[in-house]
């Protein structure tokens, strides 16, 4: 889908359509096996019926994107929690299976306090999550809820993966280790679909989760660039 500004959304089927390029992929910290490029449309001329929405769709290509926003904060939320799980799994069992003085990992009190620490932060995360996929089955779930997910979640999940690396050591901090890349994976949901200030901003925002609240709630649209 193709969305600038007030122009038009529209689908592209034909990669080879005179005016538009792709770049090489960009190299970056982690979620490697997803390709991320840049991609350049210069005079691209898009046919009628590749019109997302049709006729009712031209000049709506904001909108539309903004209208996907709150589901997609809360798959990150999802994410997020799913990430946050298996660092603290990764973690429990390299403690339990690695030997310090004589006994494992695990078994020493400030590693335990670690770990259950870890593990309330996953619970209480779950049971929002928990709550916000209801309130979206039942068409109550706003785009504050959204926020609260995304930003909470992501937040809370990087957290587990940096407490997960420390307890694995200098273990840790090799690639080769799964809680490794899922540390660098996990730190992009704090960036994905506006970043953390963005999200408190929306917590103090509208209800409405259309398209359309975000545009009344924040003049035109979310800002495109936010330092944070």
């Amino acid at each position: 889908m193709v969305a600038m500004g007030k122009l038009t959304a529209a689908k592209i089927r034909n990669i080879d359509r005179p005016g538009f390029t792709k770049e090489k992929p960009l190299k970056k910290m982690g979620q490697k096996a997803q390709d991320t490029c840049v991609l350049n449309f210069d005079g691209v001329r898009m046919p009628r019926a590749n019109i997302l929405g049709g006729d009712a769709g031209i000049g709506k290509g904001i909108p539309m994107q903004f209208g996907e926003l709150v589901w997609e904060r809360l798959m990150i939320g999802v994410l997020a929690m799913a990430g946050a799980e298996f660092c603290f799994n990764e973690a429990l069992n390299d403690t339990r299976e690695r030997q310090a003085f004589g006994k494992p990992v695990a078994e020493f009190q400030d590693v335990r306090f670690t770990l259950a620490e870890m593990q309330a932060k996953i619970s209480v995360g779950q049971a929002y999550v928990d709550q916000c996929l209801a309130q979206m089955l039942d068409g109550q779930f706003g785009a504050d809820d959204a926020a609260k997910a995304k930003d909470w979640c992501s937040e809370m999940a990087f957290e587990v993966a940096d407490q997960a690396i420390q307890l694995h050591g200098g273990y840790g901090y090799m690639l080769k280790y799964p809680v490794a890349r899922a540390f660098t994976d996990l730190r992009a949901h704090r960036i994905e679909q506006w970043r953390l200030l963005g999200m408190r901003v929306l917590l103090f925002g509208t209800r409405d989760h259309s398209a359309g609240g975000y545009l009344r709630a924040y003049g035109t649209a979310e800002p495109a660039r936010h330092d944070n």
